[in-house]
């Protein structure tokens, strides 16, 4: 996620996001999606077809034209295990896996290369806030990488202990979001010697609420920034919360697992596109933007007007390129998730629930229904689940929370409950005991 990169290449990049106009923004942008939609018509059959089914050209003479004529790729597309949407060649060595907030789990073909890229956009964006590459970094993420089964945990634990103290942070758990869990964080926190922290967003107000007898001592630490990521902020004043909390200013991060970095907050207001690494469509006519997003380098996967199931607000900060590509705008809107609660009162993140369905292809679609006695898992599927893999879910909850593996009902479900504006909340609470009739269940 987050690896070394020189002062001197930061101030490179940084005199370019200053310096260059929009119309060779615009150029360059634009020679990038060529070469590369060039390179993947060649190699990848998902392309070599939409070609001939949209007949869609060799090269685009502008951005606008590209945006006309290229249909939009969408999650369902990753989901099909029947196309061929990534370069064989060279051969994939990792994978990008996200339960994603949209709760349809899937996982994308990778190479190691490619967060290079994302790593000199994020300390680009973090050198605004007076952050250097040196600093020491408290991150409140989920370990994910602990959960599994045999040697392979315990080696993949090893492995990111090692990378930890290599890029200069120290990784501390999310997954509780309880009262004593968050106080104990905060503790943890006064004693990091931290420069700057990274968290997912709800975790960072919970924190700063619990943890606001504690402001004194953190002011100490003279924090350069508080950085969120993953969700949006759950309350309108969670950012004066945060601030007042940990004495330092703000940010966020506006991305996603498949993408990469591609916005990140300047502390003199709003977000700033990447736009060296991806391309953020402006279609005219509203304040509201869908996400539509391209990305100009190299991946195993490219990904060619990408819908991230997303808005964002253009605003009075809103810049653009050949009118049709966004530089910054004032806000992302939504991606706040709800808590998983427990019988008991015990609250879990969501990011925790989702990495419990991830690591299963089967699961197309899911949902945590949260009942007053017990947690139910519906989960929708392209082949029917056998008992190991709910035997795997079972297991990889219970590391997350013994409680949690405990309460957890899986059921296979013909369709997901969806809200009245047509989207799948990822969590339910339900006031009420749980019932089986209601799950709709098909057995699994």
């Amino acid at each position: 996620m987050m690896g070394r990169i020189s002062k001197s290449r930061l101030m490179v990049l940084d005199r370019v996001h200053r310096r260059w106009s929009s119309s060779r923004i615009a150029q360059y942008q634009l020679e990038r999606i060529n070469s590369l939609w060039k390179w993947s018509v060649q190699n990848i059959p998902y392309y070599q077809n939409l070609t001939k089914q949209f007949n869609l050209p060799k090269a685009f003479d502008s951005l606008r034209q590209y945006m006309a004529v290229m249909p939009p790729l969408t999650r369902e597309v990753f989901q099909d295990r029947s196309i061929l949407y990534w370069h064989q060649n060279p051969r994939p060595n990792r994978k990008r896996i996200t339960g994603g907030s949209t709760a349809m789990p899937i996982q994308i073909p990778t190479w190691k290369t490619e967060y290079d890229e994302n790593r000199e956009d994020a300390w680009l964006a973090r050198s605004w806030y007076g952050i250097d590459p040196g600093d020491r970094l408290l991150l409140y993420w989920g370990h994910a990488h602990l959960l599994g089964e045999g040697w392979r945990r315990v080696l993949n634990g090893y492995i990111r202990s090692i990378k930890d103290r290599i890029q200069n942070y120290k990784r501390y758990s999310c997954y509780d979001m309880s009262d004593s869990a968050l106080r104990k964080a905060g503790d943890y926190l006064v004693k990091s010697n931290a420069h700057f922290i990274i968290g997912y967003s709800c975790y960072l107000d919970r924190l700063s609420r619990i943890n606001s007898h504690l402001s004194s001592a953190i002011a100490g630490l003279g924090l350069k920034a508080v950085i969120g990521a993953a969700e949006g902020f759950p309350f309108e004043d969670s950012k004066t919360r945060i601030e007042n909390t940990f004495h330092a200013p703000l940010g966020m991060e506006y991305g996603s697992v498949e993408t990469g970095l591609i916005a990140h907050t300047h502390p003199t207001g709003g977000y700033r596109v990447l736009w060296n690494s991806y391309l953020l469509e402006y279609a005219a006519g509203s304040a509201l933007q869908e996400v539509f997003v391209t990305s100009l380098f190299r991946r195993c996967t490219p990904l060619f007007r990408y819908k991230l199931n997303d808005l964002y607000e253009v605003g009075d900060r809103f810049r653009l390129a050949a009118n049709c590509s966004t530089l910054s705008f004032d806000r992302v809107v939504g991606r706040s998730n709800s808590f998983v609660v427990l019988p008991a009162g015990r609250i879990l993140h969501s990011e925790a629930v989702s990495h419990v369905v991830r690591s299963v292809p089967k699961i197309t679609g899911y949902q945590f229904v949260c009942w007053r006695d017990r947690t139910s898992l519906r989960v929708t599927t392209n082949e029917p689940l056998n008992v190991d893999d709910v035997q795997k879910i079972r297991n990889m909850a219970r590391q997350v929370d013994p409680q949690f593996g405990e309460v957890l009902n899986v059921a296979e479900v013909r369709s997901l409950t969806h809200s009245v504006a047509g989207k799948t909340p990822m969590i339910l609470i339900k006031d009420e005991p749980y019932e089986v009739v209601s799950e709709n269940w098909t057995g699994c």
